[in-house]
């Protein structure tokens, strides 16, 4: 959450720079959006950014694109979060899966879950497209809905090569297999 006489005093910097008047409903808009995605310190970098980004540019930024100047667009942060589902399947680690966001927790059950990245064979270019196309098309409100897929895990533990079915007795259930059918 923004401290709101700072963000005021920040904000009516961001709006002169870029030649604009504020008015209440306005700032009201842009500070509940900020608030939801930013803290105090992080709105005051974006400000200062925007004004760096934007420089020739006679209208305000709006807040999507604010915020966009610290924490990245979704893209960006899908594939962050598409990283870090590739290193727990390669781990064989649902339990890291905890610091995905809940958007990421929704594409990921979109696409199949953790199983289907750690068992797919071959590239994993398509899934990973599916991936980032859910978590960008996926809105906030459907993030405060929809149920994240429960964590399991993704392979079983190996078998040791004693466990392994003898040359013999792979023989004997062949045979038995031809004489049932």
């Amino acid at each position: 959450m923004i401290e709101q006489s700072l963000f005021l005093e920040r904000f009516e910097e961001i709006a002169v720079h870029f030649g604009y008047k504020v008015t209440a409903p306005v700032a009201k808009i842009y500070y509940e959006h900020l608030s939801e995605n930013l803290t105090t310190e992080e709105f005051i970098q974006a400000a200062q950014r925007s004004m760096v980004e934007f420089p020739v540019r006679r209208q305000l930024p709006s807040p999507k694109e604010i915020v966009e100047l610290i924490l990245g667009t979704r893209e960006s942060k899908a594939l962050q979060e598409w990283q870090m589902i590739l290193q727990a399947a390669s781990r064989n680690d649902s339990e890291s899966l905890v610091y995905l966001s809940n958007r990421g927790h929704i594409a990921l059950s979109a696409i199949g879950g953790l199983n289907v990245v750690a068992y797919h064979e071959g590239s994993l270019q398509w899934i990973q497209k599916d991936f980032i196309q859910v978590y960008c098309q996926c809105s906030d409100r459907d993030v405060k809905v929809l149920k994240q897929a429960p964590a399991s895990n993704p392979r079983p533990k190996p078998v040791a090569d004693e466990d392994l079915i003898t040359t013999e007795q792979w023989r004997e259930l062949k045979r038995k297999m031809k004489n049932q059918g």
